[in-house]
């Protein structure tokens, strides 16, 4: 099996968008890492908050946020 080198940050994948969710998205973003967050909503509603607490940060709903992410 052979793997490639790894060049930078990743995407993160966060299920929750509650205080510790939030903070945890913030620190990655800060990081450069790339973040997807599900809360038990629509990803819609989950995008009015953390457009505003975690800008940066890609609302998805909870069945796509393991998808292309490195860390779950």
């Amino acid at each position: 099996m052979t793997t490639s080198p790894h060049t930078g940050p990743g995407t993160i994948g966060i299920i929750g968008a509650g205080k510790s969710g939030v903070a945890i998205a913030r620190l990655a973003l800060d990081a450069g890492y790339t973040v997807k967050i599900a809360s038990s909503g629509p990803a819609r509603q989950t995008a009015l908050m953390t457009d505003i607490v975690a800008p940066g940060a890609i609302a998805v709903d909870t069945a796509y946020v393991g998808a292309g992410t490195g860390i779950l």
